[in-house]
Order: structure tokens, then C-alpha cells, then sequence
């Protein structure tokens, strides 16, 4: 009875929703929060705070038309049609901008620790909406927005183990980068392991706004990553390039802490501002000024910005979004890390991995 009374306020609440996006709902809600207490968690944090956690997109139309037993099998790792009214996808949370005393100067911000983040940038509040429903419109995506949601189960057991990410995963984002792009060739420069352990800034979640890359000279920026890959750079002459980043949660769904990005198309000229990140180096022990030839970006603040981010992002989800592209120059998607208020207040800590990569589109032949 209790279960169909919950039903029945779901019903209402979604105004018209499938039956099967319901039980996929409530089945990912007994996951999350076990057989004891989820119920009331439903009502104290989706009915007040906004439906957004435990839902997904639907990337797979065949799957929506399958018969019903086919269709239930999905729910156990797919995602499943979400329709939402309006009200019910945005969170409220503080982010952090490049101060605007940055705009005009002509030498750049260095943020490499706690301190010198506080000193460079501001907090605003902004609202980040849920992507889900536009990402499953097609009113965001990769070419317009810079950022899609792909799915990927990785075979890796141990994301903490770098052999195994090295072995098992890049050669998995590779192949995804490829099938979605169609680039020829795909270079992973690096990646993060992002965990709850704040005790290393350059692997504590990323809390100020920022690309990984500077928007600016993008060809020089290759050609220095041809050269630290080994690769000829005359070899690849004529070709474009464009910088990913693949972002995935492991261990657990990301309720806490997760990432937010800003839509490319709501950039206006002038918002990026080059910065150097010197935590790496600083680190290792080098010379910030060496040691930082490759600079960032930094967004300054607009309220024209849109924000986004992916309620309850599964470990079978990833993230991509591009940094960089010779095709698009001045085009990139600016992400942070932020305190989703919303959350409850026992989820689990997010994990995630973060690849950062390079991939290559020679010329069509003539």
C-alpha cells in the first residue's frame, strides 16, 4: 500500500510519465538508498528539492519500443526516457568566477593552491539545470553546447590502480572517442583521479571555473603534443584538432559533488581569459614560469551563462566535452565541480576519472 501510494504521488508529480520511467525511478531509488528509508528520502528530497536525482537519459530508441520484457532488462543498466516539468531541473549552488579585475591585464592569474584560488576568484550563485531532458531533445550537444552524455561500462576493477587505467581504460576512451567524433587518431595526454581525499589540490575536486586548455593558438598547442607523444608534427600537417575531456564517475553514482558546465553557445567574446595553473609544478618542485608554457582558461563572470550538470550520473555514464578546437577557435566548455545543497546527506562520496585527450581530422583528400 505504501508503495502505491508513492506511486501515485509520483504520477501526479510527473504528469503523465511512462510507467516504466516510474518503476526505473523508484527501482534506482531502492538502490540508492536501501529498503528502510527511501521512501521518505523520495519525498523530503525529490519533492522538494527537485526530482533530479535517479533518472537518466534514453540513448537508445530501439530499446523504448522493445517489448516489455526487453524493455524491464534495460532498466537494470540503461537509462530511461526522462519527462520532467521545467520546475523540477535546476539547483541553486555557488560557483566560482576569475575576478573581473582580470579583464583588461595583460599579464595572467596563477592558481596552483587554496590560497591563490581565494585570491583570484569570486563566488557567485548561479542555477544549474538538469541536462537530461535537453541532452535528450537534442538541444544540447556536442557540436553546439560542446558536451553530450555517452554511455560506457569499463571493464577496469581498480580505478586507483594507474596500470590498469592506462592498460584497460585509454584504449576504452579511445575507441569511444573515436566511434563519437570520427577522428582518425586519438592521443590521451592525462588523467585524473578525483576522490573525497582533499589533502592534494591537483586531485581534490576542481571547485573554480576553468578550461583545461587556453583558447587561443591552438595549432602551437598541438604541435607540442605530437612532439611529448613522439609523433612527427610535419606528419600531421593540414589536420585539425580538437581537446576532450571524458569524465566518469566509478564506485559510486555522483550525487555529491558534481560537475557543472557551462554551454558554449551562452560564451560571448571576451568571457575567456588566459591563466596558468602551477600546482603540478609546484608540486614537482620546477619553476612555475618554466613549467607553465601550456596555459589555461578562465571564465569571467556573465549571467548570461547557462549551467548544467547530470542529475545522479551513473558509473556506466561519461561525460564529454570539448576544451579546445582548431575547427571552432575561441570555443570551449568551462567546468567546476560544485555543492549540490540538494543531495542527501549520507550519499556516498563521488569518484570519478577525468581524461583529458587530443584528437586528430586530417584533410579530406582532394
Amino acid at each position: 500500500p505504501a508503495d502505491i501510494r508513492l506511486l501515485a504521488e509520483v504520477d501526479e508529480a510527473y504528469d503523465g510519465m511512462s510507467a516504466l520511467a516510474t518503476c526505473a525511478i523508484l527501482r534506482r531509488q531502492f538502490e540508492v538508498h536501501g529498503d528502510q528509508r527511501w521512501p521518505e528520502t523520495w519525498r523530503a528530497h525529490h519533492r522538494d528539492a527537485g526530482f533530479a536525482q535517479g533518472l537518466a537519459v534514453s540513448t537508445d530508441n530501439a530499446a523504448r519500443h522493445a517489448p516489455w520484457p526487453a524493455r524491464m532488462e534495460g532498466l537494470d543498466s540503461g537509462p530511461v526516457p526522462t519527462h520532467r516539468p521545467e520546475a523540477f531541473m535546476a539547483v541553486q549552488a555557488e560557483v566560482r568566477y576569475l575576478n573581473d579585475e582580470w579583464r583588461d591585464r595583460v599579464d595572467v592569474p596563477r592558481i596552483g593552491d587554496r590560497a591563490s584560488r581565494r585570491a583570484n576568484t569570486t563566488k557567485h550563485t548561479v542555477t544549474i539545470r538538469d541536462a537530461r531532458p535537453g541532452l535528450e531533445r537534442g538541444e544540447l550537444n556536442l557540436e553546439t553546447s560542446c558536451f553530450t552524455l555517452l554511455k560506457m561500462a569499463s571493464a577496469v576493477r581498480d580505478f586507483q590502480d594507474d596500470a590498469e587505467v592506462r592498460a584497460v581504460y585509454y584504449p576504452e576512451i579511445i575507441a569511444l572517442t573515436k566511434r563519437v567524433t570520427g577522428a582518425a587518431a586519438v592521443f590521451i595526454t592525462q588523467h585524473l583521479i578525483r576522490t573525497e581525499d582533499t589533502r592534494d589540490f591537483n586531485k581534490a575536486y576542481a571547485r573554480f571555473l576553468h578550461c583545461d586548455y587556453s583558447l587561443d593558438a591552438p595549432h602551437a598547442a598541438a604541435r607540442r603534443v605530437l612532439q611529448r607523444q613522439g609523433e612527427r608534427p610535419e606528419d600531421y600537417d593540414g589536420a585539425d584538432f580538437a581537446w576532450y575531456n571524458a569524465w566518469q564517475p566509478f564506485d559510486n553514482t555522483a550525487l555529491k559533488n558534481p560537475l557543472a558546465l557551462v554551454d558554449a553557445a551562452s560564451l560571448a567574446a571576451g568571457d575567456m581569459v588566459d591563466y596558468q595553473y602551477t600546482g603540478f609544478a609546484e608540486q614537482a618542485g620546477q619553476s612555475s614560469i618554466a613549467a607553465t608554457l601550456d596555459r589555461s582558461s578562465m571564465p569571467l563572470r556573465n549571467p548570461a551563462h547557462r549551467f548544467y550538470y547530470v542529475s545522479a550520473m551513473a558509473t556506466d555514464e561519461v561525460l564529454f566535452f570539448t576544451q579546445l578546437d582548431t575547427r571552432r577557435r575561441g570555443l570551449g566548455c568551462p567546468h567546476t565541480s560544485f555543492d549540490d545543497q540538494t543531495a542527501p546527506a549520507d550519499a556516498p562520496p563521488r569518484r570519478s576519472i577525468e581524461t583529458r585527450l587530443v584528437a586528430v581530422f586530417p584533410q579530406p583528400a582532394s
